[in-house]
């Protein structure tokens, strides 16, 4: 039987020499140099391998490879090294829904950023299924309890006498049970919506393009 390797917690220095060899991958990825980035996201990994930051690199890294399964596990394992970090936990669900076909894989807005755009589409998600547009902007549990309690009223009216056979002689308790899983519902939208409200809509910044005849050292 196979003993799993224990997690060892990164030192500053790694963190800080893991935090370097990203920043220069990020650099050389944006000057279309795949080959160096790779490398030197390798070797953030054998310096911090349990660092969050390092996993979200490694995760947003096999998305863009549409490595979607594996891609999870990283953001899973970042999530459990970071249980705190909001952006991570979104996009761990976004990563959810791409491996169960809800979501595109290959057209995922920036992450950690609720837009009004954003908002908008969680409304129009938690409209379809309750608690899913909570989901994919980072309330996570928020969804879950929300479409757990959807799911339980709907699954007792269907356990009742009578179910949704005769809507207009449906029992006291299932109309009870309607009631709740409705206001679940619109609870979920009407909190999406207060967000689409205040969220300020997205501005595009144009960056220079990384010179790409200096080289860098790390």
């Amino acid at each position: 039987m196979s003993e799993e390797t224990p997690k060892q917690t990164p030192s500053p220095a790694d963190i800080e020499k893991a935090e370097n060899l990203l920043r220069h991958a990020h650099i050389a990825r944006e000057r279309g140099d795949k080959v160096k980035a790779d490398a030197l996201l390798k070797e953030a990994q054998e310096a911090a391998p349990d660092s969050s930051m390092v996993l979200e690199a490694v995760g947003d890294d096999l998305v863009e490879r549409r490595q979607v399964p594996l891609a999870l596990a990283a953001y899973k394992r970042a999530v459990d090294a970071d249980p705190e970090n909001t952006a991570l936990e979104t996009k761990y669900a976004e990563c959810v829904l791409m491996a169960q076909g809800i979501v595109d894989p290959f057209e995922r807005p920036a992450a950690g950023v609720a837009t009004y755009a954003s908002a908008k589409t969680a409304i129009f998600l938690s409209a379809i299924v309750p608690g899913l547009g909570q989901m994919v902007t980072g309330s996570v549990k928020a969804g879950v309890i929300t479409l757990g309690v959807w799911l339980l009223c709907l699954l007792g009216i269907l356990l009742m006498p009578g179910g949704f056979t005769n809507i207009s002689q449906m029992h006291m308790g299932a109309l009870a049970l309607l009631s709740i899983g409705a206001l679940a519902w619109l609870s979920g939208i009407v909190s999406l919506s207060a967000k689409a409200k205040t969220a300020e809509p997205r501005v595009i910044v144009e960056r220079p393009t990384p010179p790409v005849d200096k080289d860098y050292e790390l």
